[in-house]
């Protein structure tokens, strides 16, 4: 066998690579005996809990350990509270600890007909790859600090959506805390959503072109055709949704709804501010990078 194999089978891939790209699909089935990480390691739903956007880990990097929450076979409720919340708590307490003994063991997070174990994995690592693309032409456009962050969490699917609180049963519905007849998700934050719409036609009534979207694939796809050429007008947008999804908390949180004149103008003066300091780093001769 050549040193360099072009085109190595799926399987062969699997066995080499195996606990890498098998980590993605499964997680930890539990007895109170074993090692699983409580923050690294998958054992709720579908995500370790350091993957969590509105999880802050309150411990340093020294490992906490699942076994450490279980007492007798049975979940420790008093330990488990002053470790997380009470939500949070009520997930685990759904977690089956196993108690015909063993060690830990894995099993699928999701179970998926017609696909192999093989399929599964090579399309968890195709859309890590898909990920990657994506956030390599998405840096183009340099956009403020916090809005790449906010940018960041939606291309990972991680930003906290009514609908995602209610898939991971933290909300009992999922509806638009904005007033709109619909169902909050990311699509609706980035596209559909009324105030974000209002807020994009004043924009285009001052003389910018930013398209009405009618889902998540049609904004990625506009903003990745014009990241070169047309960078600041994609940069505009992506500061005009966050700052849409910033009154939105405020709204939520605080009572208080910014009007999407005051939205739309913020987003100008972020555009405006990356523009200026980058004309300032051309002139000078640095890099904005």
């Amino acid at each position: 066998m050549g040193n360099n194999i072009v085109n190595c089978s799926s399987s062969w891939k699997l066995l080499k690579d195996g606990c890498k790209m098998l980590k993605p699909i499964v997680r930890w089935t539990l007895v109170d005996d074993e090692d699983v990480d409580v923050f690294k390691d998958i054992w709720i739903l579908d995500k370790c809990i350091n993957r969590w956007p509105t999880f802050v880990v309150p411990h340093d990097d020294e490992a906490v350990f699942v076994k450490e929450l279980i007492q007798n076979g049975c979940w420790n409720v008093p330990k488990s509270l002053n470790m997380f919340g009470t939500y949070l708590v009520c997930l685990i307490l759904q977690v089956k600890i196993a108690q015909d003994g063993g060690g830990d063991e894995m099993e699928l997070v999701q179970q998926k007909f017609g696909l192999t174990i093989v399929g599964m994995a090579f399309n968890a690592l195709n859309q890590h790859r898909s990920e990657f693309l994506q956030w390599n032409w998405f840096k183009k456009l340099k956009l403020n600090a916090r809005v790449d962050l906010f940018w960041w969490r939606v291309f990972k699917n991680a930003i906290p959506t009514f609908k995602f609180l209610q898939q991971r049963r933290l909300r009992d519905n999922a509806s638009c805390p904005r007033g709109c007849i619909a169902i909050e998700d990311t699509e609706h934050v980035l596209c559909t959503c009324l105030k974000l719409k209002e807020v994009i036609n004043l924009l285009n009534l001052w003389g910018f072109g930013i398209p009405v979207f009618r889902s998540y694939e049609e904004s990625v796809i506009w903003m990745e055709s014009i990241a070169l050429k047309r960078g600041l007008l994609a940069n505009l947008y992506c500061n005009a949704v966050f700052l849409s999804w910033k009154a939105r908390n405020k709204r939520i949180h605080e009572g208080m709804e910014e009007s999407p004149s005051f939205i739309a103008s913020n987003a100008i003066c972020y555009t405006s501010i990356l523009h200026t300091i980058a004309i300032s780093l051309w002139a000078t001769g640095m890099s904005i990078n």
